[in-house]
């Protein structure tokens, strides 16, 4: 199918998205003379350690779809029903098809076929920052997905570096996933934990209280910390009360949960 240079229609798949706030950079794109932006989302999937539901949107060029999906809250196999996605892919006819999934996934599978058979243009996007190897099928997929795409956007330089040494020669734009809207995230007056209002160093980590993210590592390096100081954890989710206590932390380590 010819791309019309004076016309864009952009196909973007992503599960994170049922967060409004995450649809926001597609949103923008959409005002762009001559662009559309249709963005598939499934029916509900667990952003920042709470079920959001996905929900229809129409805002001018904008529109996001709510599409039955199979197997949600699993990245690796995660994917949409067959026929409704077929369905909606055909009835956009798509010059770009960008899936905000990782390339081994299944749903980025799904999306490479959709755009091969409307002649779209695919464009991934992955996180992927240590190289390790995959299950057989997650293999094949990412085999197939990195040398059939004509274009990625990686999250981070190391993801950029990984993507070439699987071969990737095509263009990669180096951008993280979302930013950060001043408008929404502004400085608040709240309340500190009584234990920081002592004059001492404060070391704070702001983000998801998760094992993956690395806490038990930052407790172990601050608990080698000689002299007087605080750990501030601040973030939904819940540290390992073991990682806290087996590093000699517990006393001084607070944790701050944002209210939504």
């Amino acid at each position: 199918m010819p791309i019309d240079a004076h016309r864009m229609n952009i196909l973007a798949v992503s599960h994170s998205s049922v967060v409004p706030s995450y649809q926001e950079k597609l949103k923008r794109l959409a005002q762009y003379p001559g662009v559309t932006v249709t963005l598939v989302i499934p029916p509900r999937w667990k952003e920042g350690g709470r079920d959001v539901e996905g929900v229809a949107v129409e805002n001018g060029a904008f529109r996001a779809v709510v599409i039955p999906a199979f197997r949600i809250g699993r990245l690796a196999s995660y994917c949409y029903h067959p026929g409704i996605f077929r369905r909606t892919v055909s009835s956009i006819a798509p010059t770009i098809a960008y899936v905000e999934e990782e390339p081994w996934s299944v749903a980025a599978w799904q999306v490479l076929r959709a755009a091969e058979a409307q002649g779209a243009k695919m464009v991934f996007f992955t996180w992927e920052n240590i190289w390790k190897g995959y299950k057989y099928i997650s293999e094949r997929i990412l085999s197939r997905v990195v040398c059939r795409s004509s274009g990625a956007v990686a999250g981070n330089p190391e993801a950029e570096s990984i993507l070439r040494r699987r071969g990737f020669t095509n263009p990669i734009l180096q951008c993280p996933q979302y930013g950060v809207d001043p408008v929404l995230f502004r400085k608040k007056d709240v309340s500190i934990p009584s234990p920081l209002n002592q004059v001492r160093p404060v070391i704070a980590y702001i983000g998801r209280l998760e094992r993956e993210k690395g806490i038990h590592l930052l407790l172990e390096a601050a608990a080698a910390i000689p002299g007087d100081w605080s750990l501030l954890l601040i973030g939904s989710g819940h540290p390992a009360t073991g990682d806290v206590r087996g590093c000699g932390a517990a006393g001084r380590t607070p944790c701050v949960s944002p209210r939504r």
